[in-house]
């Protein structure tokens, strides 16, 4: 129960890291004014006295720019496992990035053969193994989650194992990467190079069960 209630509240403060981080600051700006750090009147304590502004930057930054992967990771390792569904999804009016951000409505089947309703945003990151380029699942779509026990609507989606649409992610993944090769074996037939990165490609689309066709 501790470590769901650690994670649940590492959950929450990545899905607030815009906000955590001015928080912080404002934090580390009133902890100033207790004795611990309160500078002196003769002056001494100086130091100690700034200490909480660049922990409260440090702490808010770390949470903004790290929070995503150590909590995808940390859920993962250990939360429960669950079978998961996209029912709907619709525009907010936030941006991430210069792009509307997504909500998407999910229903997760839990261990105790409950199923819930959850959901999740664009812009949360909640994808397992974290990843610069990250894809989500749509409408429709089934795939495996690791969730926190006790707060079953904090969760991370899986998207490297076999669920449907990790496989069809991988899919898209690999031929990507085969139609790219074969591209570049196209133009310059004679580089051998192309040629073997070509086949390489192929070859590892068709091992993971991948049809182009």
């Amino acid at each position: 129960m501790l470590t769901d209630t650690l994670l649940h509240i590492l959950y929450k403060l990545v899905q607030w890291r815009f906000l955590v981080l001015p928080a912080c600051v404002l934090l580390a700006l009133a902890a100033q004014a207790l004795p611990p750090f309160r500078r002196g009147a003769d002056g001494k304590g100086r130091l100690r006295a700034m200490l909480p502004i660049p922990l409260g930057v440090v702490l808010g930054v770390g949470n903004l720019v790290y929070g995503t992967e150590i909590s995808a990771n940390l859920v993962h390792r250990f939360g429960a496992q669950g079978q998961a569904t996209v029912t709907g999804s619709y525009d907010t009016n936030d941006f991430y990035n210069d792009q509307r951000v997504r909500s998407h409505n999910v229903l997760i089947r839990i261990t105790d053969a409950r199923t819930i309703e959850a959901r999740f945003t664009d812009a949360d990151f909640n994808v397992y193994p974290p990843a610069n380029g990250v894809y989500y699942p749509q409408q429709g779509d089934v795939f495996n989650v690791s969730y926190i026990e006790s707060f079953p609507q904090d969760f991370v989606i899986i998207s490297n194992d076999d669920s449907p649409w990790a496989h069809a992610l991988r899919c898209f993944e690999l031929n990507t990467a085969t139609q790219e090769a074969e591209s570049k074996q196209h133009f310059a037939p004679a580089s051998q190079e192309f040629r073997q990165a070509y086949e390489s490609a192929a070859q590892a689309a068709r091992s993971a069960g991948c049809d182009r066709g």
